[in-house]
């Protein structure tokens, strides 16, 4: 049994007519220039990425655990296509052939081309990645030592280009010849501004409750996120639940020497 979630959003495109000069009729006109910001286009694409990847221990004898991020992603923008590259990272937990629990961390580099139309080099891109399957296989050399894991991962990526503009807008106007009559309207202006994308160190103490002999592995996600908008701030903040998105793995001894793994 379980529960998925669901994140709908919505965006509408909406088309403004705006007057921007006027000849004849003694007609004088007060403009401002405005910038406003335009969807180009917005594409998903799915793509997969494999590799291998070796080990320096014994030999693996059973995968327990992995997942991958994406990370160090970048862009480039020639006419009409996106230019991506990025760094999948694995993370994983082995047991080797004596019993030992061993962690594995791994970078593979991938690049993409994405097309979209009427794209050009002064056109802003946001790019969301997700790993949305993963599979470690372990696989048996000639020598019969099981040190390599094929790894097989897909991606999705998610990219929308948007190009700012510099309208001119006509705010007020009168005529020396004939009456005018002037009705202002308000409009929508929106403007992408920048992707701001930055790393935060976060700091907890984690009680388990018995004495710990070594870290063998860790891991977590983060349970909830919230968003808030203060002027020329935007504050996320968020939780970590370490009772269920997090787990722990060490090793343990008690008074008489035995060990467990936890």
């Amino acid at each position: 049994r379980g529960a998925v979630g669901l994140k709908i959003a919505f965006e509408q495109l909406c088309d403004l007519l705006l007057i921007t000069d006027a000849v004849g009729g003694g007609v004088q006109l007060q403009k401002e220039t405005a910038r406003v910001s335009t969807l180009v286009g917005s594409l998903q694409k799915s793509f997969g990425v494999t590799d291998e990847i070796g080990v320096d221990t014994e030999s693996i004898h059973s995968l327990l655990r992995c997942k991958g991020y994406v990370r160090d992603t970048e862009y480039k923008i020639i006419s009409g296509r996106i230019m991506v590259k990025g760094i999948l990272e694995i993370c994983s937990l082995y047991r080797d052939t004596q019993g030992r629990y061993c962690p594995l961390q791994a970078k593979l580099p991938f690049s993409q081309v994405l097309d979209m139309e009427g794209l050009d080099p002064d056109c802003l891109c946001t790019l969301g990645f997700k790993v949305t399957a993963l599979e470690l296989r372990p696989r048996t050399g000639l020598d019969g030592e099981c040190k390599t894991l094929l790894v097989n991962a897909t991606l999705q990526v998610e990219a929308k280009g948007v190009k700012t503009l510099e309208v001119p807008l006509v705010t007020d106007g009168f005529s020396t010849t004939c009456g005018l009559n002037m009705r202002k309207h308000n409009g929508d202006l929106s403007q992408f501004l920048e992707t701001v994308v930055e790393t935060a160190v976060y700091k907890k103490q984690m009680d388990t409750g018995r004495e710990i002999g070594s870290v063998v592995d860790v891991w977590c996600d983060i349970a909830s996120h919230r968003v808030q908008q203060d002027q020329n701030k935007i504050t996320v903040s968020g939780s970590l639940d370490p009772t269920r998105e997090s787990v722990i793995t060490y090793s343990v001894t008690d008074a008489a020497g035995n060990k467990a793994e936890k």
